[in-house]
């Protein structure tokens, strides 16, 4: 962090005759701590409800099948799925958007589709095959298609009652059943939701990318959320 840089940088500069950089600084002056984040997971019986409900308007029924496709794909967010470009069957993979460019692998990944979502690629399929959803199709662009599932939430709340959802809370619900409900490693889940990570970027240029573990931690979630009934 700050606190590391700053030492290596009194090192580099600092003398035993000339100290340009005080060693004592962060003895002085305190970093503020980071305010606590509201809680943004929904917890799991309040999930099964909400993809059980009845949509009320045509962007209520695209905001329900968009939030259970992101969370049946570890989390993966509408940028990613309105740019989405592979889709062969069983594997959907995509280069994540917000950090491709920071990342010697592009942020890359490959999820297995759960059978449980394999009918929302068919529905949702783009017409002149340039992208794996047809999103790109129906909006002028990634803020216009999450604002669209955003109001859709809106309506569902307006009839249903009970909380207002946003998209980008199934994220969070998949990584915390994920760790609070499965036990599942930290690095695991990091890995699931295509994170940056600066700690094991050197390894990354040396360690072939398995997915493996991912999709597995992926299914158990699914099945921990919805069981083997897939009606």
């Amino acid at each position: 962090g700050l606190r590391h840089l700053y030492k290596q940088a009194a090192l580099l500069y600092n003398t035993d005759d000339h100290i340009v950089l005080s060693p004592n600084l962060f003895e002085r002056f305190k970093t503020p701590k980071q305010k606590k984040v509201g809680q943004r997971a929904i917890e799991a019986d309040e999930l099964k409800k909400f993809f059980a409900l009845i949509p009320n308007s045509g962007r209520a029924e695209l905001a329900i099948d968009c939030c259970l496709l992101s969370f049946c794909l570890m989390g993966t967010n509408s940028v990613d799925l309105y740019n989405a470009k592979y889709y062969k069957g069983e594997i959907f993979a995509y280069e994540r958007t917000k950090t491709r460019e920071r990342r010697i692998d592009k942020a890359y990944i490959e999820i297995i589709v759960d059978d449980r979502i394999k009918p929302l690629f068919d529905k949702y399929r783009a017409g002149d095959h340039s992208h794996v959803f047809n999103f790109s199709e129906r909006y002028a662009d990634e803020t216009q298609f999450n604002r669209a599932i955003n109001i859709g939430l809106r309506d569902l709340q307006k009839k249903y009652g009970g909380e207002k959802y946003q998209f980008y809370q199934f994220r969070h619900s998949w990584a915390s059943i994920a760790r609070n409900n499965l036990g599942a490693d930290k690095s695991i889940i990091h890995d699931a939701l295509n994170h940056v990570s600066n700690e094991y970027a050197v390894d990354d240029l040396y360690i072939k990318k398995d997915f493996r573990q991912i999709n597995q931690l992926n299914s158990k979630v699914i099945r921990y959320l919805f069981g083997s009934d897939m009606n």
